[in-house]
C-alpha cells in the first residue's frame, strides 16, 4: 500500500496487530516498509504479504484533528491484487468513518469494489492502495485478519499551512479566504502558491494572505493549487482544492451585493437597489445587503439609491459587466463581491435657480460649481433645489477609478438625474501642487454604463492654488475628478505634465531627476489585468527621499 497525505505537518507511524489467530498452516502478515512514516516526505510504501491465505486485511486511520476527515483513493493498479476481503475503516474519532471493502466470494473470485464518494470539501489526507498482495491458495473462509493501524499526529518540527483543504464555490459566487503559516516557534511564514501563474480570475496577496477567486462557465469542477511555506526544518506544501459547481438548469437569475458608507465603510440599510427599465426593486437589509431575484437576461445596470434616507445618501448607476467582473450568468445567483460605496450627501452646497447662474460651494474641501441659468434639467425639465457635492475616498467610488489614476480628491454631485447643458463649470484644489498652467483631464462616471470617461479639461490657475475648467465640464450628477495624464479617448497615452521634472507628483514611468529637491524616483509597473471586476498591476517605486 502506498500513502500519501494531503496534511504535510503530520506524521504517521504504522503498528501491526493480528486480530485473529490463524492455524498453524497459515501465513498472513502485513508489514510497513519504515516504522515511522512521515507524509512530508513524499508517498510511502505500505505492503502485506498472505502466500497461504484467503483471509481479510484491514487498515484504521485513528487520531487527527476534531472534524477531521479522510478520503481513500484506490488506484486501478492495486484492484487486480486484492483477492481477499480487503478493509480501510476509519475510526469514530474522525467524523464520517466509513469503510472500503473488497469481498472473495466461495469461488476466489473478486466481487464489485464499494468505494465511498467523499467531497473534496472535507478531504484533509487521502491514502492510495498500491501493493497489497494477498495469495488464494487456501480455501475461503479460513480465519485471518490483519491489520495496519495508521496513527495521526503533529510533526513539530515542520511549519504549519492554515488554510481550507477544500472549498465549495457556486458559479456567479467567489471563494475568498486567507492562507497564512506559522513556524515550530509560532514566527508568522509567508505562504507562496503553485503553479504559477494562479489560475484565471484568480488574486493571491502575498502579504495578507488573502486568495479571492471569481470562477467562470469554463472552471465548473474541481480546480486545485497548493500552498507553499518554508521553515527552519524544511518545506511544506498543502493542496487545496476549490469544488466549482453550478445551480441545475431552471433556476432563477439572481444579483447580490452590498451597500458601505464610503467613509465609515459601515452598512447602510434601505438603500433602494433596482434594475432601470424594469419594476424590479428592493432595499438592503439592516447588513447593507440586498438580492435581487429573476434579473432579465437584457438587464445592463443597476442603480443604487439613498437619496429617501434620513440623513440621504447618494445615488449611482452601475454597469452590470464591470460591476461583477464577468457576464450576468443566466440561472445563478450572481454576487458582487466588492462593496457598493456611497457617501452621505452632508450639508447642501447651495441652490440652483432656474432662471440665473448658480454657484455651489464646498467650503470645506474648496470645490466649486458654477452652473448657467436653465443648464440644470432633470427628465427634461428644469431643476430647481439644493444640491450636494461631498468629498469621496478615492478607493470607495462606487466604480473603480482607472488603474493609471490616483487622484487627489474625487467629489460626488448630487441629487442623482441631474443634466447640466452647457456642461457645468468646475474648480477643484490643487492638492497635488501642480505649476501654474498646467493642463489636466476631467473625469466623470458616466450614469448610464458606470464607467468613468474624460468629460472636459482642466488648468491649474495662475496663482498655482485652482484647477479651473477650460473646456468640456460636468454633463450631470455624478462623481467627479481632475488627473494629470492617462489615454486620450482613442487609447494612446497622451503627454503627461507629472513627467515634467521640476514636479513632485512622480507619474513618470522612467527614472526621474527632480531638479529643485535632487530627489531620484524609479517606478515600473507591471501590465495591467483586471481581476474581481477592477484593473489591477503592481506597481514597484524607488524613492530617494
Amino acid at each position: 500500500m502506498q500513502a500519501r497525505s494531503y496534511v504535510p505537518q503530520v506524521l504517521v507511524s504504522v503498528v501491526v496487530w493480528l486480530l485473529a489467530t490463524a492455524p498453524a498452516h497459515a501465513q498472513c502478515g502485513a508489514r510497513p516498509e519504515l516504522q515511522d512514516l512521515g507524509f512530508r516526505t513524499g508517498p510511502v510504501q505500505l505492503s502485506s504479504v498472505a502466500p497461504e491465505i484467503a483471509g481479510a486485511l484491514s487498515l484504521l486511520v485513528e487520531g487527527g484533528e476534531p472534524n477531521q476527515q479522510g478520503c481513500v483513493m484506490l488506484s486501478p493498479a492495486s484492484r487486480p491484487t486484492f483477492y481477499p476481503p480487503f478493509n480501510i475503516t476509519f475510526v469514530p474519532d474522525l467524523a464520517g468513518a466509513f469503510v472500503v471493502s473488497y469481498h472473495l466470494d466461495a469461488g476466489g473470485n473478486c466481487l464489485p469494489v464499494y468505494i465511498p464518494s467523499v467531497p473534496a470539501t472535507v478531504c484533509n489526507f487521502e491514502l492510495f492502495a498500491q501493493s497489497i498482495v494477498c495469495d488464494t491458495r487456501l480455501p475461503a473462509g479460513v480465519a485471518a485478519t490483519n491489520a495496519l493501524r495508521v496513527r495521526i499526529g503533529s510533526d513539530p518540527t515542520l511549519p504549519v499551512i492554515n488554510a481550507p483543504v477544500g472549498f465549495p464555490v457556486e458559479l456567479g459566487n467567489r471563494a475568498a479566504f486567507t492562507i497564512s503559516a506559522t513556524d515550530a516557534d509560532g514566527s508568522p511564514l509567508s505562504v507562496t502558491l503553485e503553479p504559477m501563474p494562479l489560475l484565471q480570475h484568480a488574486a493571491y496577496d502575498v502579504a495578507s494572505g488573502a486568495f479571492a477567486f471569481t470562477p467562470d462557465e469554463s472552471q465548473l469542477g474541481e480546480q486545485v493549487f497548493t500552498a507553499v511555506a518554508t521553515g527552519q526544518a524544511g518545506t511544506v506544501r498543502r493542496p487545496i482544492r476549490v469544488l466549482v459547481s453550478a445551480r441545475a438548469p431552471g433556476g432563477t437569475t439572481d444579483l447580490a451585493g452590498e451597500v458601505r458608507d464610503s467613509q465609515s465603510a459601515a452598512p447602510v440599510p434601505g438603500i433602494a437597489v433596482r434594475i432601470p427599465g424594469t419594476s424590479l426593486q428592493t432595499t438592503t437589509n439592516q447588513y447593507g445587503r440586498f438580492v435581487l431575484q429573476n434579473i432579465p437576461a437584457t438587464a445592463a445596470a443597476v442603480e443604487l439609491d439613498g437619496a429617501a434616507l434620513n440623513p440621504p445618501y447618494a445615488f449611482v448607476a452601475e454597469d452590470l459587466g464591470l460591476l461583477l467582473g464577468h457576464p450576468l450568468y443566466q440561472g445563478q445567483t450572481n454576487t458582487v463581491w466588492r462593496p457598493v460605496y456611497l457617501p452621505l450627501l452632508g450639508p447642501p452646497a447651495g441652490t440652483i435657480d432656474p432662471t440665473q447662474q448658480s454657484t455651489l460651494t464646498n467650503a470645506a474641501i474648496g470645490v466649486q460649481v458654477v452652473v448657467d441659468a436653465g443648464a440644470a434639467t432633470v427628465g427634461g425639465q428644469p431643476f430647481q433645489g439644493a444640491v450636494y457635492l461631498p468629498e469621496v475616498p478615492r478607493n470607495q467610488t462606487p466604480a473603480a477609478l482607472p488603474e493609471e489614476y490616483e487622484p487627489a480628491l474625487v467629489i460626488a454631485v448630487q441629487p442623482a438625474g441631474i443634466n447640466f447643458n452647457p456642461p457645468a463649470r468646475v474648480t477643484f484644489p490643487n492638492r497635488s501642487n501642480l505649476p501654474p498652467g498646467t493642463e489636466t483631464d476631467l473625469w466623470s462616471i458616466d450614469p448610464v454604463v458606470g464607467q468613468f470617461r474624460i468629460v472636459g479639461t482642466c488648468v491649474v490657475s495662475n496663482d498655482g492654488l485652482r484647477l479651473e475648467t477650460t473646456s468640456g465640464g460636468i454633463r450631470n450628477s455624478s462623481w467627479h475628478f481632475a488627473e494629470c495624464g492617462g489615454p486620450n479617448s482613442d487609447g494612446k497615452t497622451k503627454d503627461n505634465p507629472c513627467e515634467n521634472e521640476e514636479l513632485e507628483c512622480g507619474k513618470g514611468g522612467h527614472s526621474v531627476v527632480h531638479y529643485q529637491t535632487g530627489n531620484l524616483q524609479e517606478e515600473h509597473r507591471t501590465a495591467p489585468y483586471r481581476s474581481l471586476g477592477q484593473e489591477r498591476s503592481l506597481r514597484f517605486v524607488y524613492n530617494s527621499k
